[in-house]
């Protein structure tokens, strides 16, 4: 066996031991299937996965099972995020030791979304269709107005970022391409129609992804605001999935799906607030995806792992 051929195997092998359940909710490719078509070898021990070697069936111990729900998780972010399934298993196991060794999910978004990989999407053109950009600005000006001091976007905003950084950072070490120091701040029209024209204009150049980014990044800076308290968050998200709830989108499990206002916002409330916020996100993300033409979305992907949104 050739170095290279060690080297390859030693990668594959990252994926042995995580106590991986090999399937998801109906309708998507089983983790085992996805492991196959990458060359991954998958094998189980059984002192993290509670169960006997290559026996398919559940991890009994907790590591077993929370690393089975990170992985079912981190799986539907790729997917939902970047359109695409996971391809790299050296990549992908990065990330889900990052999460069983306690990472953030917010961390774990920021570095798909705010990466040298991520920016290179948002140079590329993705066939969208007629509908793409009013939602996004229908959806932009909801966040819009939940904010007391929001975001003031001008022609700049529409454009790859220039670097990959992190939400939160100095303006100065990552702005997006082109932006110059001197550009002219716009005033956001008070009325909603004429706002949502605004944005519509604003971002008619933008490419797909970086709309997706925009729209999280601002779902983010209301999550943060209403997470200060409990109440709020919980008020503000059970009318907000409510909403979005209607508008004919698969957000990937059928709770989700539901419009009952008062069984999102007790989610909200119960639930750790890392869920919820990628609740947040996956909703985002799912009612922009929902507007490509069939050929450029991806199929619904899920995690079978919650048994609430």
């Amino acid at each position: 066996m050739t170095e290279g051929m060690r080297q390859n195997r030693g990668q594959k092998k990252l994926w042995i031991g995580m106590g991986l359940v090999l399937t998801f909710a109906s309708g998507c490719e089983p983790l085992f299937g996805l492991a196959e078509r990458l060359g991954i070898e998958m094998k189980w021990k059984s002192q993290s996965a509670g169960g006997k070697a290559g026996d398919p069936n559940a991890p009994t111990s907790e590591a077993g099972k929370r690393a089975q729900a990170h992985a079912e998780l981190l799986r539907e972010v790729y997917q939902v995020v970047t359109l695409e399934e996971p391809q790299d298993p050296q990549e992908f196991t990065g990330f889900l030791e990052n999460l069983n060794q306690g990472g953030t999910l917010e961390g774990l978004y920021n570095g798909f979304t705010h990466s040298e990989v991520y920016r290179q999407r948002e140079q590329k053109r993705v066939t969208v269709s007629d509908r793409t950009l009013p939602v996004f600005a229908k959806e932009l000006v909801y966040l819009t107005l939940e904010q007391a001091n929001p975001t003031i976007f001008t022609a700049e905003d529409a454009l790859p970022l220039q670097r990959a950084v992190e939400p939160g950072v100095p303006e100065e070490l990552g702005v997006p391409a082109g932006k110059s120091s001197d550009s002219k701040i716009a005033v956001i029209p008070r009325d909603i129609d004429k706002l949502a024209e605004h944005y519509e204009k604003l971002f008619a150049r933008a490419s797909f992804f970086t709309l997706k980014r925009v729209l999280a990044d601002e779902a983010m800076k209301v999550f943060a605001i209403k997470a200060s308290s409990p109440d709020a968050l919980s008020e503000w998200y059970g009318a907000w999935a409510s909403r979005t709830s209607k508008l004919g989108v698969n957000f990937g499990l059928e709770l989700r799906n539901r419009g009952d206002e008062k069984f999102h916002a007790d989610f909200a409330k119960k639930a750790a607030p890392d869920r919820v916020r990628w609740e947040v996100l996956n909703r985002v993300h799912r009612v922009l995806n929902a507007t490509l033409p069939k050929s450029a979305s991806p199929a619904p992907a899920s995690s079978a792992v919650p048994k609430s949104p």
